[in-house]
């Protein structure tokens, strides 16, 4: 089994990080692209938010900042 990642070529990394972090009481994740999306007040709202950039992502479309924010509530 690869052990990399699509697009990924040359030696396998030695290690990854998890996606995911709280600070301040707020969730966010890392992108590959750079830069971190959020704050979200849970996991769960995070874990969509990345759902919806990877989509955006795969789809090809430009991900703006309004369609990975949690709704106001």
């Amino acid at each position: 089994m690869s052990r990399h990642r699509r697009g990924e070529v040359g030696g396998t990394p030695w290690c990854r990080t998890g996606r995911f972090f709280y600070i301040h009481h707020k969730w966010y994740f890392a992108c590959r692209e750079g830069g971190n999306r959020g704050p979200f007040d849970s996991k769960t709202e995070a874990e969509a938010a990345l759902a919806r950039h990877i989509a955006a992502c795969r789809n090809g479309e430009i991900a703006d900042e309004g369609g990975l924010s949690p709704s106001p509530g």
